[in-house]
């Protein structure tokens, strides 16, 4: 049997709670820069519902200080009571990998997963949790509609002038 890679793993889930309703898995590589910012938005976004949750962060063998950030969040989870698990990765698996080990360790009746740099906009997460629990949905994808129109737009325009220069030459 293949040994699963993990330094550590430090975890929380408040005694009152129930088992969550909702695992949010985070696959964290190189997020220094925004992650404890990022995991704000997602506590004040997430509080707006009746979704009892945990985090699922799991650091991808991160160069920067990832995990150092991680475990300052830890304490800051830890006192506003709220659920969470951090796996530290011995070496860096790839985006697909470090989700697949959240996934596993999730305990929600519905896990899903998002990029803590949150370009896919958190506000659809509550929907697609919501057609998964009540529209009995196995899986639900979003795609990020913003960037799909931001390249139509340039695509068109280049294509636009392109048509133009070969008319002229």
């Amino acid at each position: 049997m293949q040994k699963t890679p993990s330094l550590e793993r430090a975890s929380s889930t408040p005694a009152f709670r129930a088992s969550p309703d909702f695992s949010l898995v985070i696959a964290c590589y190189g997020e220094a820069n925004f992650l404890k910012k990022s995991v704000l938005q997602l506590i004040d976004l997430l509080a707006l519902t009746q979704i009892q949750y945990e985090f699922i962060f799991v650091d991808d063998y991160s160069p920067d200080a990832t995990r150092q950030i991680l475990l300052e969040l830890a304490e800051d989870l830890e006192k506003a009571q709220l659920s969470y698990k951090i796996i530290f990765n011995e070496k860096n698996l790839g985006r697909g990998g470090a989700v697949k080990r959240g996934i596993r360790a999730a305990e929600g009746k519905i896990a899903g997963f998002l990029d803590i740099d949150l370009e896919n906009r958190p506000e659809a997460l509550f929907p697609m949790y919501l057609m998964v629990k009540h529209q009995n949905y196995d899986l639900v994808v979003g795609k990020r509609i913003e960037r799909l129109v931001k390249l139509t737009l340039i695509r068109t325009i280049t294509h636009k002038v392109c048509k133009l220069l070969c008319r002229v030459f």
